[in-house]
């Protein structure tokens, strides 16, 4: 009888030690492993603000949060921007890059993600000091770092162009996506090269069926003839 309450006791605390995951509607912890992961959200909103003017002419806008996370803004004399987030969860750091787009100074485009996490959720916005960017185009290969990545959701972020090879090198097998916003000539001709894999699976959030199934063709002709089309409704 003593054995078996002293076996009881050493599995409970086993069990109170164990790591524990939090969520909340804009952050997920774990004191492990972080399994979903946002780019450019720090969890810590405490943030200080350095500006700093280089030789060659390019500014540099730099947030540092309490919690370690580090967004810098390098911005040439000719306006292109670069965005690199360090954003840190838990005890794993979510680094992506973002590169102004050509012809608006306020949108970027995701160029790489490189994080260990099994989900990566693409944000809408990326803000560094007083300056909000937004989310419009995926470049080439912008998930290769991303390896453990199964799961990339960019339904929040209103994506209008596609480039080349997007997605490869990347073992995402679900892929979601804004049909809202993405227009079929910026879909280029070999955007889906790399996935084309009945496995791979693309969730498309559209305003209707008909907008859907322009998306679905333009898609398929890009490099996406065997993968597997999802349609959902937008809200």
């Amino acid at each position: 009888m003593k054995r078996a309450i002293a076996c009881a006791l050493a599995m409970a605390l086993i069990a109170t030690s164990a790591p524990t995951m939090t969520m909340a509607a804009d952050k997920v912890v774990s004191t492990e492993v972080i399994t979903t992961a946002k780019t450019a959200t720090p969890a810590d909103t405490s943030v200080t603000t350095n500006t700093k003017k280089k030789s060659d002419g390019s500014t540099v806008v730099t947030d540092k949060y309490k919690n370690g996370s580090k967004i810098s803004a390098t911005t040439t004399k000719k306006g292109a921007t670069t965005v690199v987030a360090n954003v840190k969860s838990g005890k794993t750091t979510v680094k992506s890059t973002y590169k102004s787009t050509a012809n608006k100074k306020t949108t970027v485009a995701i160029s790489s993600v490189s994080t260990k996490a099994k989900t990566v959720t693409v944000q809408a916005k990326v803000k560094v000091g007083k300056k909000t960017y937004k989310v419009t185009t995926i470049n080439s290969n912008a998930f290769k770092k991303a390896t453990k990545a199964t799961t990339i959701d960019l339904s929040k972020a209103s994506i209008t162009t596609i480039k080349k090879n997007a997605f490869k090198g990347s073992k995402a097998k679900n892929i979601k996506l804004n049909g809202k916003t993405l227009k079929v000539k910026n879909i280029d001709k070999k955007a889906l090269a790399g996935k084309n894999k009945k496995s791979v699976t693309i969730t498309l959030v559209c305003k209707n069926k008909k907008q859907y199934n322009t998306l679905v063709k333009a898609l398929k002709a890009s490099g996406g003839s065997k993968i597997t089309y999802k349609y959902k409704k937008a809200k």
